[in-house]
């Protein structure tokens, strides 16, 4: 992440005036926004700085780090990231609206660090975190970004419309967190109206837990993600309800995905998986059976590496290009390849009961060497 040589701090936010009171469920508790906001304001007058957030901390109002830049939000050890229990330090949101409660548009080196970030109300329908380039591609990228160990989403209701928000953003890490009880974990590419599409590039997502999320774990991943190690099933129970690990609800003409590496995840026994655990064709209905992914739109260039998945792999018949399948576990074989993808190897995976069958298929078969040649 991206630091400043004048980063001071800490600050704490009780030197402000917040009073850290709030119940762990955000039930009760004095609205500490305006010193939270104070604090925040402080550092970013002296280039940046860490703020300590020491305990349960209310906020009715929304929390802007727009154009502010390294700044580190910084709570107690114990974040939550693997567990349901509220962490030692808390920003609850109280508030309404579909406005973000952490917005970081057009922010560089915005770190969050061992907090749990939540809302209580079901009218809130807006971003717990954004880390964003709010409308338009000629104005700056939120970037280097990053979010760790922290606990996100709704006490006991899922009406925000995501945990992390990366529209707009290049180069964030979402590391060793808990995501749930929202519409969705991470959001990446937008499409807009107008036309003027928000990409969404170059980010790592890695060993986090996602759990009762309505649309999905990560809605339309971009060019150059990383998305490693992460647990598609809650922890703390055994399973958690989501409809997909990893789909898309931008109409046809917004993002394709590209230069994904989605390696090492696990896809458990997961309730209410009902299209696909990957799905990145505008999740259209799959029938009865249930693939761990599905590609109906074109993706270029894939790595799909040492996966667990409780399904199977479905290609949809699309045109794929530049895309390996390989050392996964599977329930059956990898369906529906088009005539037409190139550069297309899946090799090395095992089916359960038996072996998978292999496929290698390029756009010069004369290329190949499975050989070796002298020097």
């Amino acid at each position: 992440m991206q630091r400043s040589s004048n980063v001071a701090g800490p600050f704490n936010i009780k030197s402000y005036g917040a009073l850290c009171d709030a119940a762990p469920d955000g039930s009760s508790g004095t609205d500490d926004t305006t010193a939270v906001q104070a604090t925040i304001d402080a550092a970013a007058a002296v280039g940046g700085g860490t703020i300590l957030v020491p305990g349960h901390t209310r906020c009715a109002g929304r929390i802007n780090l727009d154009n502010k830049h390294n700044i580190i939000l910084q709570g107690l050890s114990g974040s939550g990231a693997g567990y349901s229990l509220p962490p030692p330090s808390q920003l609850i949101y109280t508030g309404q609206g579909s406005s973000p409660f952490i917005s970081a548009a057009h922010s560089n080196g915005i770190a969050l660090r061992d907090l749990g970030i939540r809302y209580t109300f079901a009218s809130f329908a807006g971003d717990l975190v954004a880390l964003t380039n709010l409308t338009s591609p000629n104005t700056p990228d939120a970037a280097f970004g990053l979010v760790e160990r922290c606990l996100i989403g709704g006490i006991n209701v899922h009406s925000a419309r995501s945990c992390i928000s990366l529209e707009g953003a290049i180069l964030c890490s979402v590391v060793d967190n808990h995501l749930q009880w929202a519409a969705a974990g991470i959001r990446g590419a937008k499409h807009i109206s107008t036309g003027n599409n928000l990409y969404s590039n170059g980010h790592y997502v890695g060993r986090n837990t996602f759990d009762n999320l309505t649309i999905g774990a990560i809605v339309n991943p971009a060019n150059n993600w990383s998305i490693i190690s992460n647990w598609f099933e809650g922890t703390d129970g055994g399973t958690g309800g989501m409809p997909c690990a990893m789909c898309s609800d931008l109409p046809a003409e917004g993002f394709g995905c590209g230069s994904l590496a989605y390696i090492g995840n696990w896809h458990g026994d997961a309730t209410n998986v009902h299209n696909a655990w990957i799905n990145l064709g505008n999740m259209p209905g799959c029938g009865l059976h249930i693939p761990a992914m599905k590609f109906p739109t074109t993706i270029e260039g894939a790595n799909i590496t040492g996966n667990y998945f409780s399904s199977f792999i479905d290609l949809m018949g699309a045109d794929h290009y530049g895309v390996s399948i390989s050392g996964n576990f599977y329930t059956n074989d990898v369906a529906n390849i088009s005539s037409a993808s190139t550069d297309l190897w899946i090799v090395a995976n095992k089916k359960d009961g038996g072996f998978a069958k292999t496929y290698m298929r390029v756009a010069n078969p004369q290329d190949i060497n499975l050989g070796n040649s002298a020097a």
